[in-house]
């Protein structure tokens, strides 16, 4: 998917994929991946409630996203004064305890992260075609640190019952893509996202563990 596709999404208020509401699996399962005070990264990151929801919980939070709209609509709407800052290729946008970097997530490098302790993918991997996923995660675990745990909300539905995005990823995806490098801990599902509900459509969360921590 091109740039434009996302910033058309927010410029045209097609962003049926923003929660109203923090995700209960990151309320249930943060403390699984990180403590308090520490800092985690949420790629993709829009204008996540959960950002801020992590926030008022202690932690320290990283954000990377495409569209300038969403990062300024999440500290006007938290009201949140902030400060901006040209940090090569991307547009930092900075406030207490958070840092969104405005701008493409094939430019974050490790320097970007090394404080990370944990990431949270509710909204990335779903977002991405195949091709770019295989790509996304691939960088993702290059430039994440080595001991930094996961929390990954995917979502489920039967195959073609939906186009995406969201895309659905299913158990068997996941550890292909990640046990090389972690241990997966399969949760439960949860009904779908859906306003009104869909029983077509769930949601299931993986807690990853680093097996090789330097």
């Amino acid at each position: 998917m091109e740039h434009e596709f996302w910033h058309e999404r927010w410029q045209k208020r097609e962003i049926g994929f923003h929660r109203r509401d923090v995700h209960p699996l990151l309320t249930a399962q943060i403390q699984s991946v990180a403590q308090t005070g520490s800092t985690i990264f949420v790629p993709l990151c829009g204008k996540s409630l959960d950002m801020q929801w992590l926030l008022q919980q202690g932690y320290q939070v990283i954000g990377i996203e495409l569209s300038e709209v969403a990062i300024q609509e999440f500290f006007t709407e938290h009201n949140l004064p902030y400060r901006t800052s040209r940090e090569g290729p991307f547009t930092a946008y900075r406030a207490e305890g958070i840092c969104i970097y405005q701008g493409d997530f094939f430019d974050l490098s490790e320097a970007h992260l090394q404080t990370v302790a944990a990431w949270y993918d509710r909204a990335a991997m779903v977002a991405l075609p195949p091709a770019i996923r295989t790509k996304y995660i691939d960088h993702l675990q290059h430039i994440l640190p080595s001991a930094a745990n996961g929390l990954l909300v995917m979502v489920e539905y039967p195959e073609g019952y939906w186009k995406g995005p969201p895309f659905a990823i299913h158990t068997d995806e996941i550890r292909t893509s990640y046990q090389d490098n972690y241990a997966i801990e399969v949760l439960p599902l949860l009904p779908g996202f859906t306003l009104g509900g869909d029983a077509n459509v769930t949601e299931r969360g993986y807690l990853l563990s680093p097996k090789y921590k330097a």
